[in-house]
């Protein structure tokens, strides 16, 4: 198997190409859709791996039908270790997923990747559209990386126009989320219908809407907390720390079947028989 070094060397290597292809196409303009993926390829990654290279893929394949073609795209994996897979590229040049460039295996650095990511975008003064990939919890970034850190880089540049999107599996994906700055924070079940349909509608929210402020508005509906979210939060924190203040559960009950329907909108997209097609062959 080769190893990360390796992977890193070759992509390296495609994004200058990439890079020089870039600067010989059109100036990009500051209404250009830019979009970050950070996609988490740790070890716990690895029974939906086949169907988060799908997922993606499927996404870029959309972003080439339905954008701009000077809509660019940045990929970054991450376990251990940071992988840029792709620099602020036109979609008819991205580099695909596949088995060899997204290797699972590793520790969960979602904070080192985090930081990494945005601290390289935010030099250039454009809004990004960020989504951020992962099945677990922080684990291994080290004493470099920090909550506090990251949530207040991420708040400055949501200040400055940047969308962020959260996809995780745990209960607590809302709380993790609003922990670091996120917003729109969505919960995925772990399986491979799970990813394709978190991912996918994301990558429709993205593809169909407009303008910054339609895709947030999208991305609202999509990713409103429901009851499990607000009840997860409050037997994890033992208190209604990080909920808004005049929000009650007994609230969200009654607006949940509102809501429900809001994201059945985006979400119902993705049909059963849709998800069953796109599965990876059973090896």
């Amino acid at each position: 198997m080769q190893n990360e070094t390796t992977i890193q060397s070759k992509i390296n290597t495609d994004i200058q190409t990439q890079t020089q292809r870039q600067m010989m196409s059109s100036e990009l303009s500051q209404d250009t859709k830019r979009i970050i993926y950070i996609v988490d390829r740790s070890g716990s990654m690895e029974p939906i791996k086949e169907s988060t290279i799908t997922a993606v893929n499927e996404s870029v394949n959309e972003y080439i039908t339905s954008l701009s073609k000077d809509t660019t795209m940045s990929l970054y994996t991450f376990s251990d270790d940071v992988l840029k897979m792709s620099d602020k590229v036109s979609m008819d040049q991205f580099p695909k997923l596949n088995a060899e460039n997204y290797v699972t295996g590793g520790s969960t650095s979602l904070l080192k990747a985090i930081n990494v990511a945005l601290s390289y975008h935010k030099k250039d003064g454009f809004k990004y559209t960020v989504v951020i990939m992962t099945d677990g919890r922080e684990n291994s970034s080290g004493s470099k990386y920090s909550i506090q850190g990251t949530y207040k880089l991420i708040s400055t540049l949501k200040e400055k126009g940047w969308t962020f999107v959260f996809l995780g599996t745990d209960l607590d994906t809302w709380m993790v989320g609003q922990s670091l700055g996120i917003t729109y924070n969505l919960k995925y079940n772990h399986t491979d219908e799970g990813i394709l349909r978190a991912v996918r509608s994301v990558g429709h929210v993205i593809s169909t809407s407009s303008s910054m402020e339609d895709q947030n508005e999208m991305f609202k509906e999509l990713t409103q907390p429901t009851e499990e979210d607000f009840t997860s939060t409050l037997n994890l924190s033992g208190s209604k720390r990080g909920l808004p203040s005049s929000t009650s559960l007994e609230e969200e009950r009654h607006r949940k079947g509102a809501r429900t329907r809001s994201k059945d909108f985006i979400w119902n997209k993705i049909s059963a028989t849709d998800v069953a097609e796109h599965q990876p062959a059973s090896c």
